[in-house]
């Protein structure tokens, strides 16, 4: 017993920790130096929290004075300009194309035909300004929404935010219940510093997406129509989870089930762009982006040691990753695992993986917890070296020390949970795979 509350109060100092991490870069230091190591050590120190958590209980007072107190660091940042990432420049210039009445996937920000809308900020700070945007329907609608409140500064961006977190909070804590998992694992988000500077600090639209997609989990078994639409939601704003479409789709027995996951959102999603179809090809940069773009992909980084071609590199992982996907499909019965490896190799094999990519598979791990995916959400924040060196010197260039320390842990992880799997142990014995949303699926 005392050996259980010294775990239980490391755990509490560990999460003061990293309160210390954010407050040394909200109140003190904001420069691309302290995010890299505040997100850096506060990312071990999450790890280490997660280890902890697993093995201890948490009453569910201290879980919320924890939530509570990290959400208000959450609120102290909506000032804060992003420093690790400059995609806000980009949100907010397609938020005011669209709300002057013009398509933004029509024309890149340093177009002429868009010089009149151009100001001192915009688009002079958007990155690419040559390139279309790449933002899918939804995510332009809460551009042009957060632009009317806002204008051109962040907070508008950054109430979104907030908004999607306690949307996300309240969800897990929904989730949890319903499934009767300890409500100690929503620690498992609002702890992760991959969360606070990736949404909170850096304003990535991901978040939105990854609450929709929560609540599609959420209505899953009881009112699928609900479920369908919310993950047509979350495709609207980032198709990363139209890996669900196929896992959701042949876990249902009867064909009228199947079919509400099949047609609901991809007519959501296809509907979604017609108003942007008849006068651009919305999905002019995202061609472009999947045949030339690359940072941070394991396989992809691998693979150039032995090829030159990065056509055939990108097909090659495209098969591999469609073979994984189809033996998950197969024989993986349990529909959560098979969402979240699912995600895990699409993320392994994916020639692009910045942080906040990583960061939907919290979505997945606070109520499934696999050490894999711990691991990869928190080593992925040591990626931001790249950013912290191009900042300072202008250079881009990614270090291969780096994609080592960050990779290897994962692939031994995930070797070991197949390994287990395949062995048949029982999982809930094991801080690899429990809890298991799944039985509350099964009960059909």
């Amino acid at each position: 017993m005392k050996l259980l509350l010294n775990k239980k109060y490391l755990l509490f100092i560990f999460a003061a920790i990293i309160i210390l991490n954010y407050a040394w870069f909200v109140f003190i230091d904001r420069s691309i130096e302290s995010y890299f190591f505040t997100i850096s050590s506060a990312s071990i120190l999450y790890l280490v929290c997660a280890l902890i958590l697993y093995k201890v209980e948490v009453e569910l007072k201290y879980i919320f004075w924890i939530t509570t107190f990290f959400f208000l660091f959450k609120i102290f940042s909506m000032e804060i300009l992003p420093v690790g990432s400059d995609d806000y420049y980009r949100y907010l210039w397609d938020g005011k194309v669209l709300v002057n009445g013009i398509n933004p996937f029509q024309f890149p920000p340093n177009s002429e035909s868009l010089s009149h809308l151009h100001s001192e900020l915009l688009p002079k700070e958007v990155t690419y300004p040559d390139i279309k945007t790449i933002y899918f329907p939804l995510s332009q609608a809460v551009f042009a929404f957060v632009y009317l409140i806002g204008g051109e500064s962040i907070w508008g961006l950054k109430v979104i935010m907030i908004l999607s977190d306690i949307l996300l909070t309240f969800g897990f804590f929904l989730l949890l219940k319903k499934n009767q998992i300890n409500n100690k694992y929503v620690l498992l988000y609002v702890l992760s510093p991959l969360v606070f500077y990736q949404f909170f600090i850096d304003a990535h639209i991901d978040i939105l997406g990854m609450a929709l997609f929560l609540y599609s989990i959420y209505f899953f078994k009881e009112q699928k129509i609900f479920a369908a639409l919310f993950l047509g939601a979350s495709l609207i704003v980032k198709p990363t989870f139209m890996i669900a479409i196929p896992i959701f789709f042949f876990y249902e027995k009867e064909m009228k089930d199947k079919l509400k996951w099949l047609v609901i959102p991809i007519i959501l999603l296809a509907v979604s762009f017609i108003p942007f179809s008849f006068t651009a090809n919305p999905f002019e940069t995202l061609i472009n982006y999947s045949r030339h773009w690359s940072f941070n992909g394991a396989a992809f980084n691998l693979l150039t040691v032995f090829l030159n071609d990065t056509f055939v590199i990108r097909f090659i992982l495209l098969i591999l990753f469609i073979l994984i996907y189809l033996v998950l499909l197969r024989y993986n019965k349990d529909v959560f695992s098979s969402l979240f490896y699912s995600l895990m190799f699409f993320l392994l094999c994916s020639p692009v993986v910045h942080p906040w990519y990583a960061a939907w598979l919290i979505v997945l791990l606070v109520v499934n917890p696999k050490l894999s995916g711990i691991s990869y959400i928190s080593l992925i924040s040591i990626t931001f070296y790249t950013v912290m060196i191009y900042q300072l010197e202008n250079v881009w260039d990614e270090n291969t020390i780096i994609l080592l320390i960050e990779y290897i842990p994962v692939i031994i992880l995930l070797l070991y949970e197949f390994w287990f799997i395949l062995n048949k142990k029982d999982s809930r014995n094991s801080f690899i795979a429990i809890p298991r949303i799944s039985e509350g699926f099964d009960e059909k």
